[in-house]
């Protein structure tokens, strides 16, 4: 983020066992405003990669408010040489479609992670060095955690989540069984939405289609790129195709029906897609954020069994994650929300009923946290969308936070 940006203040605190963290606030004026923090999704999220005020998705019911972000914690680590080749190995297990890499990112990747404790010293830090109190809080996704810790350590903020992850109380296994399950549960319905349009046989589910058609393939080869696509390549260009499924739906399809014949272009869209989901770039190299993801992940829950994949390619992400939380799995979460029913502001929760990313089952357990204050909110929505989407499709919004004056 750009310090010379006339509206964005920029700055650094160190936090014990975390290093320097980074963060931003972009200013709803020239003038300061209330302060709400915005926690964008994740883990392994660069939210200061943000550039306006717009990319974050908020309703307009926030614009007079100047929103803060804070960056994660391995933003400023660097990986060493055993965790690139920890994170090599099992990306090239995961786009093989092969026998998950043994190698544990855990303990490869010495990257410092978020846990309650860290996350909430950090904030601490941010709002002392800016000399201005929280007046709310924003969790987006994964986001929730740390949104949630934060409302613990400054109970008197309002506090909003839109399309939660699970509760840290949620056991990992399941976690990713329920994932996995929205995964399928979402391709069966955008197919059965299209299909006949595009003169294909509506008689078999969409996610089955969908696994037949890449576990044809053996190498794909695209001519902008030295590497060649493999399955777990285009299972991962799916599963990122899925959260901005009403835009990518047509395009999902197409795609599938002619994945043994595509255009150059086709593959070259194939190839950005998986590689946003596996964190690659350049000629094949492996984002800090991908161990970030693996840690931030398998840290956040407990019960992580080490078991083999599903057989499915289609999951093979999700099952080598799983294997990977299980090499390492922690004796607890860091994150303990059961406090957040004694809070004396009220929370607002939005969840997508038709969410791939982050199944309305979550958002469910976040609502039976905040007990009776919480005002419940569901929309539906073809893919994983932002609060201000989320807003606009709310049929009976109950958030009076956005119905009115958020004070």
């Amino acid at each position: 983020m750009a310090c010379t940006v006339e509206t964005t203040i920029c700055g650094t605190v160190h936090v014990t066992g975390a290093g320097p963290i980074s963060y931003g606030v972009f200013r709803a004026g020239k003038t300061p405003a209330d302060l709400v923090l915005m926690e964008v999704g994740g883990p392994g999220a660069n939210a200061l990669a943000r550039t306006d005020r717009q990319t974050l998705g908020l309703p307009t019911q926030i614009d007079k408010y100047d929103v803060l972000l804070i960056n994660e914690p391995w933003v400023s680590a660097t990986a060493t040489r055993e965790c690139t080749r920890a994170m090599t190995e099992f990306t090239k297990s995961v786009i093989l479609a092969s026998t998950p890499s043994a190698k544990p990112i855990g303990a490869q990747c010495s990257l410092p992670v978020w846990t309650q404790d860290r996350y909430t010293t950090a904030l601490k830090a941010v709002l002392a060095q800016l000399g201005r109190p929280l007046a709310g809080i924003v969790g987006h996704s994964y986001g929730a955690l740390p949104a949630a810790a934060a409302a613990l350590a400054f109970p008197h903020a309002w506090l909003i989540l839109n399309a939660p992850i699970a509760t840290p109380d949620t056991p990992g296994s399941e976690v990713m069984s329920q994932r996995i399950k929205s995964i399928n549960q979402e391709l069966d319905r955008s197919y059965q939405s299209h299909c006949a349009a595009l003169g294909l046989d509506c008689g078999s589910a969409g996610h089955e289609i969908a696994e037949k058609a890449i576990s044809t393939i053996t190498t794909v080869t695209v001519p902008s790129r030295a590497n060649a696509l493999s399955k777990g390549d285009f299972a991962a260009a799916i599963i990122g195709s899925l959260y901005g499924l009403g835009e990518n739906a047509t395009w999902l399809w197409t795609t599938i029906a002619k994945i043994a014949s595509l255009d150059e272009v086709t593959r070259a869209q194939v190839a950005r897609m998986a590689d946003q989901i596996l964190m690659r770039y350049g000629d094949n190299q492996i984002s800090e954020r991908l161990a970030a993801f693996i840690k931030g992940t398998c840290n956040s829950y407990q019960q992580w069994p080490i078991q083999r994949p599903s057989g499915a390619v289609l999951h093979t992400f999700f099952d080598h994650v799983t294997y990977q939380c299980g090499l390492a799995a922690p004796a607890s979460s860091p994150w303990d929300v059961r406090n957040l029913r004694a809070r004396p502001r009220n929370a607002c929760v939005y969840s997508n009923l038709t969410d791939p990313v982050t199944p309305s089952i979550w958002a469910h357990k976040w609502v039976e946290i905040f007990g009776d204050d919480v005002a419940a909110n569901t929309y539906t929505h073809q893919g994983h969308t932002t609060l201000s989407v989320a807003l606009k499709l709310t049929q009976d919004n109950s958030c009076a936070l956005l119905n009115g004056d958020t004070r």
